[in-house]
C-alpha cells in the first residue's frame, strides 16, 4: 500500500514523490522521535498536532544539524496544527486557516514544485470523540468539506491532499456523506 500511495503522491507532484508524514504527539516532547522518524523515511512535510510539548525551535535546529537540510516551519495559521517543511516559502506558501479561537481545527497550503501543477495541501486535526458528539464532528466535517470545495472553485484546480487526524472511523456520516468529506476506500 505505501508503494501505491508513493506512486499516487508521484503522479500528484514531480517525478521524485513527496514525502509526508502527520503525527498526533498528544502534547508529549517527542523530538528524537520525530527527528528519527523524518531521518528514516526522507520527510519532505510534517504535519503536527497537540505539539505543544515540542519546542518547535529546538526541533528544527535538531533537524536541520542532524540531516544538513534546511527546514522551516512556516505560519500554519492555526494554533492546533504545526507544519515543518524541507520546502522554502516561494514553495510552500499558506493559503488560509481556521480562526485560532474557533472550533475547526484545518491549515491550507499550496505546494508549487517544478515540472508540476500546484497541489493544495489541507491540514486537518478534527475534535476528539471526548469533546464532540457525533453530530458535531459530522457538522465540522461538512464545514471543512465545504471550505475545500471553495478553494478548489477559487484556485480552478481540485489537485487537493487532505492529512490529518479526523477523529473519526472511515465509515461515518462526516467521513462519507455527499455534503461532507465524501471520502471513499480505495486499495
Amino acid at each position: 500500500m505505501w508503494r501505491r500511495g508513493q506512486a499516487r503522491l508521484k503522479s500528484l507532484f514531480s517525478k521524485r514523490p513527496v514525502t509526508f508524514l502527520f503525527w498526533n504527539l498528544g502534547r508529549k516532547n517527542l523530538t528524537g522521535a520525530v527527528v528519527a522518524a523524518v531521518a528514516e523515511h526522507g520527510v519532505d512535510i510534517l504535519i503536527l498536532a497537540e505539539a505543544e510539548g515540542l519546542s518547535v525551535r529546538d526541533c528544527l535546529f535538531t533537524l536541520n544539524r542532524d540531516l544538513a537540510s534546511a527546514f522551516h516551519c512556516p505560519a500554519s495559521g492555526t494554533e492546533w496544527l504545526t507544519l515543518i517543511t524541507r520546502f522554502d516559502s516561494a514553495r510552500m506558501q499558506r493559503m488560509g486557516a481556521s480562526d485560532s479561537d474557533s472550533e475547526e481545527r484545518w491549515a491550507f497550503h499550496k505546494l508549487h514544485l517544478p515540472g508540476s501543477q500546484a497541489v493544495h495541501i489541507v491540514s486537518v486535526h478534527l475534535r476528539s470523540k471526548v469533546r464532540a458528539h457525533d453530530e458535531d464532528q459530522y457538522k465540522r466535517a461538512r464545514r471543512l468539506g465545504k471550505s475545500i470545495l471553495d478553494v478548489e472553485a477559487t484556485e480552478a484546480s481540485t489537485r487537493t491532499l487532505v492529512v490529518g487526524d479526523f477523529n473519526m472511523d472511515p465509515f461515518e456520516h462526516g467521513m462519507q456523506a455527499c455534503d461532507g468529506l465524501h471520502a471513499l476506500l480505495s486499495q
